[in-house]
C-alpha cells in the first residue's frame, strides 16, 4: 500500500507539471464573453427566459479538465482494489476497510496527492468562470433586455446574460471536470462548483450595493424577479444530501477515507457557503424594501442601516452589503465609493475586482479570512467618509449631511453584530 501511495504521488507531480501554466483570470473564458454577445444580438426580440449561448471551452482547459477527471479516476478505483487487501474480519465491508487507520495512514498521502491536482484544476478554472458570470452581473442597473409576453416579468439584462453565461459554463466546461456524483468524482471538484455557484449569488448582492440608485418601487420589483430567478438556477446546484459532504453514515458504520491533506476543498463546508449566499439573495430583498414608505430623505440612511442590522443578526446579509448600499444609493457623488480608495491587491480600481476580492469563497474562508475582509471592507467606507469630509472642509461646508453622520454613527455596529455570530 505504501509503494502504491509513492507512486500516486509521482503521478500526481507528473501532471501537475502538464497542466498549463494559470493564466490571467481576467483572460482566460474571454471566449465565453464573445459567445453571450453573439447569442444576445440572436435573441433581440425574442421572448426565451434565457440566452442560448453555445460555448465550449478551449482545448487547453479541456485538457486540465481530462487530466484532474483521470487523477480522481485512478483515486477512485485504488481505493476500490487496495481497500480489499486490508488485513480485516470476513464480515468487514469495503467502506469499513478503507477508513481503517490502517489503510488511511498507507494511502492517505497518495490519495492526498491526488485530490489536490484535482483541486487545482477546479479552483483555477472555475474562479476564472465565476470572474466572466461577475462581468455580467456588475452591469446591474441595466433595463430590462426582452419585451416579455408575460408583464411581470421583470429581470434585467445582467440577470440574463450572468445567468445564461453560468449555464454555458456548466454545459461547456463544468461537465469536463469530475464533478457530479459517480463512481469516479472528486470532493475537491465538487467543491469547487459549489463555490462558483455560491461565489455568483454573492457577486449579484454585492454588485448591487455597489451600483444600484435608491429603489423605486419598478426596481424593488426588477430586484426581486432578479434575486428570484437567480436564486432558481443555483438552487439546481445544491447537493443531494444537504451538504454534509458524503451521505451519511448508518449508526455504527464508518465513511469512506476522505483524504486529510486537502488544503482547500471541502465539499460540506462548499455546501453551507452556496446556502449562505443564496441566503444573502433574500436579505438583498429585504433590504430594498426597508426605505419604501420613508418620506424624509434626511431619515432614509438610518433606517436603512436599522434594516440592514436586523438582517446582518440573522446572518442573512453581511455588513459591507449594508453600509454600500448606503453610501452608493444615498451618498452625493463627491463621496467616492469603496473600489476608488482601495489598495490594487484588494480589488481597488473598478467595481468587478472589488467584488471578486470582496466575495472570495471558503478556500479562503477560515475565521480569520471573513473577518478580517469585512474590517478592511469596512475601513475602506471610513476612507471614503475622510476623503469627503476633507474635501468639504476645503470647500467650506460644515454640514456632511445624513450619509456621513448615520454610517459614523451605525457602522461599527453592523461589524460588531457580524462577529458575535462566530
Amino acid at each position: 500500500l505504501r509503494r502504491a501511495s509513492a507512486a500516486c504521488e509521482e503521478f500526481a507531480r507528473r501532471a501537475t507539471r502538464a497542466l498549463a501554466s494559470a493564466p490571467a483570470r481576467k483572460t482566460t473564458f474571454g471566449s465565453l464573453a464573445e459567445a453571450v454577445d453573439r447569442a444576445a444580438k440572436e435573441a433581440a426580440g425574442s421572448t426565451k427566459k434565457w440566452l442560448d449561448v453555445r460555448w465550449r471551452a478551449s482545448a487547453t482547459d479541456e485538457r486540465d479538465a481530462q487530466i484532474a477527471t483521470l487523477c480522481a479516476t485512478l483515486r477512485a478505483s485504488l481505493v476500490t482494489h487496495l481497500g480489499q487487501l486490508v488485513p480485516s474480519s470476513s464480515s468487514s465491508s469495503l467502506v469499513q476497510q478503507t477508513s481503517s487507520p490502517f489503510f488511511a495512514e498507507a494511502m492517505g498521502p497518495g490519495l492526498a496527492s491526488l485530490d489536490v491536482v484535482a483541486e487545482v484544476v477546479s479552483f483555477k478554472a472555475l474562479d476564472a468562470l465565476a470572474y466572466r458570470v461577475e462581468a455580467e452581473l456588475a452591469c446591474a442597473t441595466a433595463p430590462k433586455f426582452f419585451d416579455y409576453d408575460d408583464e411581470s416579468d421583470q429581470r434585467t439584462e445582467a440577470v440574463v446574460r450572468g445567468v445564461s453565461a453560468l449555464e454555458a459554463g456548466r454545459v461547456g466546461y463544468c461537465a469536463a471536470l469530475p464533478s457530479w456524483r459517480g463512481p469516479f468524482d472528486s470532493p475537491a471538484s465538487r467543491a469547487a462548483v459549489l463555490v462558483l455557484a455560491g461565489r455568483v449569488a454573492r457577486s449579484f448582492v454585492g454588485h448591487v450595493c455597489l451600483r444600484r440608485p435608491l429603489f423605486d418601487d419598478d426596481q424593488r420589483l426588477a430586484l426581486a424577479a432578479d434575486a428570484t430567478a437567480l436564486d432558481d438556477v443555483l438552487a439546481a446546484y445544491e447537493p443531494d444530501d444537504h451538504g454534509e459532504g458524503t451521505p451519511k453514515a448508518k449508526a455504527g458504520k464508518k465513511q469512506p477515507l476522505v483524504a486529510p491533506r486537502r488544503h482547500l476543498a471541502d465539499e460540506a463546508r462548499a455546501a453551507a457557503y452556496l446556502r449562505a449566499s443564496r441566503a444573502e439573495l433574500g436579505g438583498l430583498k429585504r433590504l430594498a424594501y426597508a426605505s419604501a414608505g420613508v418620506e424624509s430623505e434626511a431619515d432614509l440612511p438610518r433606517t436603512i442601516l436599522d434594516a440592514g442590522l436586523d438582517l446582518v443578526s440573522l446572518g442573512v446579509l453581511r455588513p459591507s452589503s449594508v453600509v454600500h448600499h448606503v453610501l452608493a444609493a444615498l451618498g452625493p457623488s463627491s463621496l467616492p465609493l469603496p473600489f476608488d480608495v482601495a489598495e490594487r491587491q484588494r480589488g481597488g480600481g473598478n467595481a468587478l475586482d472589488y467584488v471578486a476580492w470582496l466575495n472570495a469563497g471558503p478556500e479562503d474562508d477560515e475565521r480569520s479570512d471573513v473577518l478580517d475582509r469585512e474590517a478592511d471592507a469596512w475601513r475602506d467606507v471610513q476612507r471614503c467618509l475622510d476623503t469627503y469630509a476633507e474635501r468639504a472642509a476645503n470647500e467650506g461646508t460644515a454640514n456632511l449631511g445624513p450619509v456621513y453622520d448615520a454610517l459614523n454613527t451605525k457602522g461599527p455596529g453592523l461589524l460588531r453584530a457580524y462577529k458575535s455570530r462566530f
